[in-house]
């Protein structure tokens, strides 16, 4: 009892001033409303820039739909705002304390802020994020989108993975292969994009704690953003939306599924047909056999230079096919089923445990492979089994395919002949000029001899024949062709330079061996036109001379013809280009000495040429004219030259029209058979000519005037 006294006396001495109390819950009450004033003031700052942004966007969306479709990179911007600024948004509540009228019970604004915050969410954020993964899912199955973007188009279509920058080898297996690489890259992007996918399925249905993984994998792969903040308001309005109806996910999985299936298959039949349909071995033996056909056929004879170069062609094909089966790993090639390297396996493997491709999908790239295989086989063995000694054979030690002993003995053995000097072409395809010498002509024997003991033995049987006629046919070419260079190196260039008639008779006793070699190398034609060079190589320089001569003044076109002539005085002398007489005596001295240079080596060339040359009428000329040289050398008075000088030197400065006919008369060139005398004749006659018509123009002049 004690004890309840002495409290109840305590209590009594307590006094609780009532004013105190009042005060000090005002106190806190004002301190509550400054506290929400602010946060009001910033959520309200916040909250106004959200909603005029989101109406500026809608507004945007509205005008610009009805002209053309908005660009994508303008919906990954605002996706990636809204989400950002759903986070800002969020208020706390404990100020709300301070204002009654705030509470949810008296204003609905957060429930209207949140319905608006969904829509544009629905609008914005799912419709790009789907849209970004459909356009991913084109860009790795080839698939075109539907107008607008919004889902794949049906039917699928679809094209094979594009070329890998890891891998641009090719060898004999699958994974060495550039398509290989492609489809390995290919598996693994496509493993991103179902990444992806799970997520956005993920967030279609109740993601748990999970959530916000998943939103930030999914914004990472299709906007390539890293969101920062919690992302819990952006989870509850995914997780919201998908509770409220639209676009079941499963119907954009199924058109990626089947996209993906159909590259899948497209990428396994690149790759069958590059390791089997487009085989590299396949393809050179092929190439190997069109570019041999005929080739060492001997009842055909095929030229130097195309031989040649099908040789060296042949050539490369069995070195390229050699160093192909020494990197090994042909043994699949024997197999009754296409075995599958680990790589492959491994690949495959990997694609039957993906949502987006199946076992099933697998099995199906397994069966074309099987059929791609079968094909091939029947191929291999066409090629290889099926004529006559085979290209290729096992190596049991080596466990490779690898050339026949009769295919390496003809690789060896062209690498050797096209290794001869005699036998090789430039880099513009032509065969090297033969030397000016009857000794390299004559050494092509010895050339033979080397190569038909150390180059043809090496050979196969089949190839020997039409290879010794070609190593023939280029060796008689080699010869003719130097020795034809030595008959042109002894003839001058220059019709009026020194010539060694004696030199030139002794070729030939050489150019008769030459010959015989010729006739040895079985080029019969070769060596009758080899017979005929001399003569050829002396007229053909013959023939020069005659065009210096014609570039002569006195032999020139000009004086043939004086149909220009107006009866001017001396049209002889403006025909040679002279002026009065002085000029003609100093012209006539000049071409006489240049008449008698070409007269002397023509006649050396004559001297020289054999009776073919002879008789050539070209040839006779010259005589004629080297002849007439020498009548005016000696002032014979039957000369041609002197009776062209003594006409010139009378007719020439005189002759006009008035005295053209009294002088013409009197001056009646001698006729001879050389050149000579044929132009004085030629020139004499133009005159009369030419004379004649203008004595009658003058003559009917009068009578015109008196009419």
């Amino acid at each position: 009892m004690s004890r309840w006294r002495s409290l109840l006396a305590r209590l009594r001495g307590v006094r609780i001033d009532v004013r105190q109390v009042a005060i000090a819950l005002l106190a806190v009450w004002f301190v509550g409303l400054v506290g929400a004033a602010v946060q009001l003031e910033l959520w309200q700052a916040q909250l106004t820039r959200t909603l005029l942004q989101l109406e500026a966007d809608k507004e945007f969306r509205a005008r610009v739909s009805q002209r053309d479709q908005i660009d994508p990179q303008w919906y990954r911007r605002k996706a990636l705002g809204l989400l950002a600024a759903l986070e800002k948004v969020r208020r706390d509540t404990w100020w709300t304390l301070s204002i009654p009228g705030s509470w949810n019970y008296f204003d609905d604004l957060e429930e209207r802020l949140a319905e608006r915050m969904e829509r544009e969410f629905a609008d914005i954020v799912l419709d790009t994020l789907r849209r970004e993964l459909l356009v991913r899912a084109s860009r790795l199955t080839g698939a075109p989108l539907t107008p607008g973007g919004s889902a794949l188009r049906e039917p699928i279509e679809c094209a094979a993975p594009g070329p890998s920058r890891s891998s641009n080898a090719s060898g004999n297996t699958a994974d060495s292969l550039p398509e290989f690489a492609a489809l390995r890259d290919w598996v693994t992007a496509l493993g991103e994009l179902e990444a992806a996918v799970q997520s956005w399925q993920a967030l279609h249905q109740d993601p748990g704690t999970e959530g916000i993984v998943h939103l930030r994998r999914l914004v990472r792969y299709t906007l390539d953003a890293d969101l920062p903040g919690p992302l819990t308001r952006s989870v509850q309005l995914f997780n919201a939306i998908a509770r409220g109806g639209g676009t079941p996910p499963s119907l954009l999985v199924n058109a990626m599924q089947a996209a993906s299936r159909c590259t899948l298959l497209q990428g396994a039949a690149a790759l069958d047909a590059r390791l089997l349909a487009q085989n590299e071995l396949l393809s050179l033996e092929q190439a190997l056999l069109e570019r041999s056909t005929g080739l060492f056929d001997t009842r055909r004879q095929e030229p130097f230079v195309p031989g040649v170069q099908r040789l060296a062609a042949v050539l490369a094909l069995l070195q390229r096919q050699d160093a192909l089966l020494a990197r090994g790993d042909t043994g699949w090639m024997r197999e009754g089923r296409l075995p599958l390297v680990p790589a492959q396996q491994a690949l495959l493997d990997r694609a039957a445990g993906m949502a987006l491709l199946g076992p099933d999908v697998v099995q199906q790239v397994r069966t074309q492979s099987d059929v791609a295989f079968a094909k091939f086989r029947r191929q291999f063995d066409a090629l290889f089994g099926k004529r006559g000694e085979p290209g290729l054979v096992w190596d049991e030690a080596k466990g490779r395919y690898q050339l026949s002993p009769q295919r390496a003995a003809l690789r060896n053995g062209l690498a050797l002949l096209l290794q001869e000097p005699a036998l090789q072409l430039r880099a513009d395809g032509t065969p090297a000029p033969a030397p000016a010498s009857f000794e390299e002509a004559l050494a092509v024997m010895d050339a033979r001899r080397r190569l038909r003991r150390d180059v043809l033995p090496a050979l196969p049987d089949f190839a020997r024949p039409s290879v010794a006629r070609l190593i023939d046919a280029r060796l008689a070419l080699l010869a003719h062709d130097a020795a034809a260079n030595a008959i042109r190196a002894a003839l001058p260039q220059d019709p009026r330079a020194p010539f060694d008639a004696t030199a030139f008779r002794a070729q030939r006793e050489k150019l008769a061996q030459v010959r015989g070699v010729l006739l040895t190398l079985g080029a019969p034609d070769l060596a009758n036109r080899l017979g005929t060079q001399q003569g050829a190589e002396l007229g053909a320089r013959l023939a020069r001379a005659r065009e210096e001569l014609r570039a002569m003044p006195l032999f020139s076109s000009r004086a043939a013809d004086f149909s220009w002539w107006r009866g001017e005085p001396a049209p002889l002398l403006r025909a040679l280009g002279v002026a009065d007489a002085a000029g003609l005596q100093a012209l006539l001295t000049g071409q006489y000495r240049q008449l008698e240079a070409l007269s002397r080596q023509a006649g050396q060339f004559l001297a020289a040429a054999d009776g073919a040359l002879a008789a050539d009428p070209a040839a006779q000329d010259w005589e004629r004219l080297v002849r007439e040289v020498d009548r005016y050398r000696a002032h014979l008075p039957d000369s041609s030259l002197l009776a062209m000088e003594r006409y010139l030197l009378a007719v020439g400065p005189q002759l006009q029209r008035e005295n053209c006919l009294e002088q013409l008369t009197a001056q009646v060139p001698p006729r001879h058979d050389d050149e000579v005398a044929q132009r004085l004749v030629q020139w004499h006659n133009a005159l009369v000519q030419r004379c004649g018509q203008l004595r009658a123009e003058g003559a009917a002049g009068p009578g015109v005037r008196q009419n």
